[in-house]
């Protein structure tokens, strides 16, 4: 089952944590995408089961957005993905609860820029000015993910 995840919050794991939601316009500072995720359920009967192993085949998120205050401006230009047809990510549908285990996503890949602009780039985690974190399909670090909570049946989350 497909999900398109305009609606969906993102806490943003920084020196100040932050929180981005997906929804147009998608190029306005703190919101992204557009992104969709792709889970695989347990088969009953043709219909998604209402417990059983969980598994996340296909994820694509475009995150383009800006952070920042006066003293620096931070500027995210990343495509995010996650497409394994075994799993990038496997859990268990225990009511309307979905648990990771381990609760992260791997393969993640990244591909794009993270750059700062201002007097306070190159502190708080933010990268020099001028000089931007690059990713080119870098696919080194997993996604941590929380669990997923259901509502309408598996319909949303």
């Amino acid at each position: 089952m497909t999900y398109d995840l305009t609606g969906s919050e993102f806490v943003i794991d920084a020196f100040i944590d932050f929180t981005i939601t997906c929804q147009a316009p998608h190029n306005e500072d703190h919101n992204m995408g557009p992104g969709t995720l792709t889970l695989r359920f347990a088969d009953d009967a043709g219909a998604p089961a209402v417990a059983g192993p969980v598994t996340i085949v296909d994820y694509h998120m475009t995150q383009n957005f800006v952070t920042g205050n006066n003293l620096a401006s931070v500027t995210t230009a990343l495509e995010t993905t996650a497409a394994d047809a075994c799993g990038a990510a496997t859990g268990e549908l225990t009511g309307a609860t979905l648990t990771w285990s381990p609760a992260t996503m791997q393969p993640y890949c990244r591909d794009g820029q993270v750059s700062c602009e201002g007097v306070a780039c190159g502190t708080m985690g933010s990268p020099p000015t001028n000089q931007p974190l690059v990713f080119d399909n870098d696919c080194s670090e997993p996604l941590p993910l929380d669990a997923f909570e259901f509502t309408n049946g598996v319909g949303a989350f």
